[in-house]
């Protein structure tokens, strides 16, 4: 979605994964992850693919929306599958993430039924933070299905022509 979006407004895309590798390397890797967003995100445009609750303030604060795939649960686990079985078999190390380079294989099994698991707890923590009065500034932009979100593009694409 971040890449679709960039694309059609020709806007760079920060992808939060590879900065949380890269700050994964150094000493101290929750303090340059920080450090790292707030660089990139300096800029006046940008898309962000991906979330992490210890950046989210610093995101948010300066962005102008939100596009929230709340897509069903079904969605969310044929996904989580598809990813792991890609970052799994077929990625190459260079862009697994630090912590699931010597992660045995029975760990990150227990890492994905904990998301499955914490999936709904963790949802209505994003609804309550993303309505927060502290983000009334963000246009959020929730989207229920895949087919909203290609819908909501398209509608995108027209209206900026």
């Amino acid at each position: 979605m971040a890449r679709r979006i960039a694309e059609e407004f020709a806007l760079p895309v920060i992808d939060i994964d590879s900065l949380r590798r890269e700050a994964g390397k150094s000493a101290a890797p929750e303090e340059t992850f920080s450090q790292l967003v707030v660089e990139h995100v300096k800029a006046d445009n940008w898309v962000i693919d991906g979330s992490y609750t210890s950046v989210q303030d610093i995101i948010w604060s300066r962005a102008d929306a939100i596009v929230w795939l709340d897509f069903p649960f079904w969605v969310f686990c044929s996904r989580l599958i598809k990813r792991s079985l890609y970052r799994t078999l077929i990625r190459k190390n260079s862009e697994k993430p630090v912590k699931g380079r010597n992660q045995p294989a029975r760990e990150r099994a227990l890492t994905y039924l904990q998301a499955i698991f914490t999936g709904r707890q963790r949802r209505q923590r994003y609804f309550a933070t993303l309505y927060s009065t502290k983000n009334v500034h963000l246009h959020i932009i929730r989207l229920f299905s895949p087919k909203d979100a290609d819908l909501w593009l398209e509608l995108l694409r027209n209206h900026h022509k």
